[in-house]
């Protein structure tokens, strides 16, 4: 029985990451009929988590696609919006750990 509520939650599943995608194409201000088909069928990315695995060369596919200058600028911000985090940010610098353990140590 679990398995067939699986079946019948997975349209809902897609439609909701579709929609997601959706917003964020309208967030960065380029148009959900022209875009999204490019997306879906030039890269084939269904939903806005898949964004974060576009590479420079998926990016530089889809501004060769642009018709305004404007658009490649959105593109990038659109593709900066689906990365949570980069590594550089997560990690701190040795600098930072270092001054961290001295602010701990004084504290103890």
């Amino acid at each position: 029985m679990a398995t067939a509520k699986c079946f019948t939650d997975e349209p809902q599943l897609q439609s909701r990451r579709k929609h997601n995608l959706q917003e964020m194409l309208t967030e960065v201000g380029l148009s959900v009929d022209y875009w999204l088909p490019k997306l879906q069928e030039d890269l084939g990315v269904t939903s806005a988590q898949a964004l974060q695995y576009l590479d420079r060369n998926d990016l530089q596919k889809l501004k060769s696609q642009t018709t305004h200058t404007w658009e490649k600028r959105a593109l990038e911000k659109l593709l900066d919006f689906s990365q949570p985090n980069s590594v550089a940010e997560l990690q701190e610098t040795p600098r930072e750990m270092k001054k961290n353990r001295q602010r701990q140590a004084g504290q103890a």
